[in-house]
């Protein structure tokens, strides 16, 4: 076309059309408008939250956290941690100036727990001798050849639960003479090597001569089986302890019964030994001491077996006197048995027999006696008897 003015207007309007059909399909690709909000008075809050949600368009979005929970997951969760800790690795470790050196707090060091006590042992000697058993008309009680050391291992036990508590350890040391032995040999052998605690379960010939020893000048004897006056009295030994009660005891506390039950008079019977002897001594002191009448004392001299009855011999022996209470002396056993419920009269039996004054009785059930009695039982497969007792 030339440069009419024809050609001209057809140029002018072939561009006007094509700036239209660009226009028209921008129109059409651009996304619709959104209509503008209404105005508001809190316009530094809005362009606040336009700018956060901008920085959260811009920022790129970040990976899923694996769930640690799940066992599937340890593996992604221990390669995450140690990424993590690759990409700062001076994280971990804490800077400290020298002002926080100067100011942190000294370390205490506590001091050691203190050394554990050392447990003090005591030995305990047991000395006994084998004795002939004699026969005796009354086989009602059974012989018993373990009499005081029955009661001291069952006190050994029962101080060693409290040696838990005061760092204290018990030992009995049993010490029996054969019939025929020395009893001041074994004494020497057991008890040599300084201070020591014996428990001597002799009678009281035995028991001076112990402790009249050089070698017992530093020793303590404990008496559990002689009852003589005497060991309390004139022969009085500095180095012995006497847990028995002695025969004058005895004596005075079966008169103070008697003399609660108005028993004011006694028929006394005495057997042929020596000890019989002794004991009416101290039934004889008794008497004058609290008041009461030994009306006659009759010595018994009868050796009849137990193949016969005594029935009228102790009736025999009794009749011709009146009294209160018949009180026998038979240490032994030899007779007193046979006393009780065959006397001339009706009268009570006290003394050795029937009526007996005790250390220890199996009745006795006041201040823990029942269980004492129970473990001994269990122990021993007896009763308790007064050397146990006083062991």
């Amino acid at each position: 076309m030339g440069n009419d003015p024809t050609s001209q207007k057809i140029r002018h309007w072939t561009g006007c059309g094509l700036l239209l059909w660009l226009a028209m399909s921008a129109a059409i690709a651009a996304p619709p408008a959104k209509p503008k909000p209404a105005p508001s008075h809190d316009h530094g809050k809005h362009a606040a939250a336009d700018g956060k949600r901008q920085v959260r368009r811009d920022r790129a979005p970040s990976p899923a956290k694996p769930d640690c929970s799940n066992r599937r997951a340890t593996d992604k969760c221990s390669t995450a941690a140690k990424a993590k800790k690759d990409a700062n690795p001076g994280s971990a470790v804490k800077k400290t100036s020298p002002a926080d050196e100067a100011t942190k707090p000294a370390e205490v060091k506590l001091p050691e727990p203190p050394a554990k006590p050392s447990v003090d042992t005591l030995e305990i000697i047991f000395l006994t001798q084998e004795r002939e058993i004699l026969p005796a008309l009354s086989n009602l009680d059974p012989v018993i050849t373990d009499r005081g050391v029955q009661g001291a291992r069952l006190a050994i036990g029962d101080d060693n639960t409290t040696g838990q508590f005061t760092k204290q350890q018990f030992v009995l040391k049993e010490v029996r003479v054969a019939e025929d032995g020395n009893v001041v040999t074994a004494y020497k052998q057991a008890a040599g090597n300084g201070p020591q605690h014996v428990v001597v379960a002799l009678p009281a010939a035995q028991l001076s001569m112990l402790a009249d020893l050089p070698e017992a000048a530093d020793d303590l004897l404990y008496n559990v089986a002689a009852p003589d006056d005497a060991l309390r009295n004139e022969q009085c030994r500095a180095n012995t302890l006497h847990l028995l009660p002695s025969r004058a005891m005895r004596a005075d506390a079966l008169a103070q019964y008697m003399m609660f039950k108005r028993w004011k008079e006694w028929l006394l019977v005495v057997g042929p030994k020596d000890e019989d002897q002794l004991l009416a001594a101290a039934y004889r002191r008794a008497a004058k001491r609290f008041g009461s009448k030994i009306v006659e004392e009759r010595a018994w001299t009868h050796e009849f077996d137990a193949r016969r009855s005594a029935q009228s011999e102790v009736a025999t022996f009794t009749q011709g006197v009146d009294y209160d209470v018949l009180l026998v002396a038979d240490e032994r056993g030899d007779f007193g048995d046979y006393l009780s419920y065959r006397t001339w009269l009706p009268r009570p039996v006290a003394g050795t027999q029937g009526l007996v004054a005790a250390a220890w009785h199996s009745a006795h059930e006041q201040w823990g006696a029942v269980q004492l009695q129970n473990r001994f039982r269990a122990q021993a497969g007896r009763w308790m008897v007064d050397e146990d007792f006083a062991a």
